[in-house]
């Protein structure tokens, strides 16, 4: 899944330069709340985990069950949020429908085949609005903002895509 191996050297480059410290979480909280609407008992999906920062910010806001999925076993090594799980978004190692949503940050321009990782969200999300999403809108006459992701339209319906 990733276009960086994330070794020991770039998982210790990662945790030293770009991993969010929790303060910086902190700021995120209540837009997560807004869109994921996460509950108490719920199972979130953290693909592209790294560390789990988020996993372990999201179970002791929220109260969920996280599980993390991460590719990079020198990044799962650095993490103490368990379970976290070895698997990409085009492989997810879960059984169908054990989701209730699913988070994935800086992780879109890892994925080779979001087509594939689509279905695969798909196939592990339960029913329902499920998966966090960021969304640009280009307006005529301005300069178009810098991808900052990709969003995934309700992965619980069909011909949901994903958008850039």
């Amino acid at each position: 899944m990733a276009l960086i191996p994330y070794d020991d050297t770039d998982s210790a480059a990662f945790a030293a330069t770009r991993e969010l410290p929790r303060s910086g979480l902190q700021r995120w909280r209540h837009a997560v709340q807004q869109h994921l609407r996460p509950r108490t008992g719920a199972t979130v999906l953290d693909v592209g985990a790294g560390t789990g920062a988020w996993a372990t910010a999201f179970t002791d806001w929220f109260g969920v069950r996280v599980v993390g999925v991460e590719p990079a076993g020198a990044m799962r090594s650095r993490a103490t949020h368990r379970p976290l799980l070895a698997g990409d978004a085009v492989a997810l190692p879960l059984r169908d429908g054990t989701a209730d949503a699913a988070w994935l940050s800086t992780v879109i321009h890892h994925v080779p085949d979001l087509d594939v990782a689509a279905r695969e969200l798909r196939r592990v999300l339960r029913p329902g609005p499920a998966a966090g999403r960021r969304r640009h809108r280009h307006r005529p006459g301005r300069r178009p903002p810098r991808p900052a992701g990709a969003a995934l339209s309700h992965p619980g319906r069909a011909g949901s895509r994903w958008r850039r």
